[in-house]
């Protein structure tokens, strides 16, 4: 079972508890076309676009993850439909796409089909990832020690 953990801290090795309680449980990521798009794309004999990388912040309290919807479109994926969502300010519709999310420091990818686009950036996130990719993980956060702990 590939295991990972994440401290936020001075240096690494030095955890602050502090600092993971501020910024939370943010982990590098990267999102990516679904697989059947990229095949898609490459019989048609289009490139294939680069993932785009950043910051995920994980999100326990959401059913499913989102993804900002400007990395959304720059990857050329189209929306396949919108949905209700409930969120703090209360119920709203959003698109959702197909979407593909790594943790490259654990070589685990994820095929996510509904992730709701999302204006995240503003953050300093590029997706939030929400129990639609944790059911894939074991998942840890150490409040006392100031780290996280994802496994697959």
């Amino acid at each position: 079972m590939p295991v990972h953990n994440w401290g936020l801290g001075a240096g690494p090795g030095q955890p602050d508890p502090s600092l993971l309680e501020r910024h939370g449980p943010v982990i590098p990521a990267q999102i990516e076309i679904p697989t059947v798009l990229a095949q898609q794309m490459q019989r048609a004999g289009a490139p294939v676009p680069q993932p785009v990388t950043g910051n995920a912040l994980i999100d326990t309290g959401a059913t499913l993850s989102a993804v900002d919807a400007q990395v959304l479109t720059s990857l050329g994926i189209a929306s396949t439909g919108i949905v209700p969502v409930w969120t703090p300010s209360g119920p709203t519709r959003q698109p959702v796409f197909a979407s593909k999310v790594a943790i490259p420091a654990m070589r685990l990818v994820v095929e996510i089909p509904r992730v709701l686009g999302a204006q995240l950036q503003g953050a300093g996130i590029i997706a939030l990832l929400g129990r639609d990719f944790l059911r894939h993980t074991l998942f840890e956060y150490n409040g006392t020690l100031g780290i996280l702990t994802l496994a697959y």
